[in-house]
Order: C-alpha cells, then structure tokens, then sequence
C-alpha cells in the first residue's frame, strides 16, 4: 500500500505534467488560431475584392417590394399581352399551356384587366381564380 507521501508526491508529478501540457496546448492553439486569423481575413479581403469587381452578392431584385403586391404585380405585367416584355402572349400562353388550356390571346383580356386593377382581391387571388375557371 502506498503511504500518503507517496500518493501526494505522485499528485504533484501528475499536476506538473498536466500543467506542462496545458501550457504546450494553449501555445499550440495560440499559434493555430493567429494563423487562422491571418488565413480569415485574407479571404474576407478576397471576398471584398471579388464583391467590388464582380457584385456577387447584388441583386437588383432586391430593392423591389417582395410582398404579394410586389411580386403580384411583377407576375401580372408577365402575364399581360401588352406589357413592356414586348413578349405578347408568350408568358402567358406558356402558363396555361401548363394547365392544358388555349386561346390565351381572348382568355386573357378581362381577367388581366382585373388583375391590373387590383380591387378588394390580391392580383394573384384573381389568377388563380381564373385558372380555375377555365379549366377543362
């Protein structure tokens, strides 16, 4: 059996060799995360660049409203023969064409109207109110 000065000098060794070692841990660590700050901030000076030179991260559409009559509106200026896509019908027969429906040229006109509108229902409400009433 051990006697209590030997277990209390074996707990002295071991509390030197633990300190010694969590000295060589936080130098280690010290000279990882220096290095990986160094490494951090020349990729956020790349990115910067690259931002600068190339917009990476712009996009227009994002100083449009992104609510429904927002998007309601962008969505009816697509779907409509006359708008500024200079497109005619394209957009439009496209989407009913999903649905199996035609004749976008004379379905389009007063439910277009409506949804340019706007009233006491969204733009979108109104679409989808006409697609459904015109399924086969």
């Amino acid at each position: 059996m051990s006697t209590p000065a030997a277990v209390a000098n074996r707990l002295g060794q071991l509390s030197a060799r633990l300190a010694t070692a969590r000295q060589s841990d936080l130098h280690r660590y010290g000279r990882f995360f220096a290095a990986l700050g160094a490494r951090v901030e020349g990729a956020r000076a790349v990115a910067r660049e690259l931002d600068r030179l190339l917009a990476r991260r712009f996009n227009a559409l994002d100083y449009l409203r992104a609510d429904e009559h927002g998007l309601s509106r962008i969505v009816a200026d697509m779907l409509d023969p006359r708008g500024t896509h200079g497109q005619g019908t394209g957009f439009l027969s496209e989407l009913l064409g999903l649905d199996g429906l035609d004749n976008a040229e004379e379905r389009s006109k007063e439910p277009l109207r409506r949804a340019m509108q706007g009233g006491a229902h969204s733009r979108l409400w109104l679409w989808y109110r006409y697609l459904e009433e015109h399924r086969d």
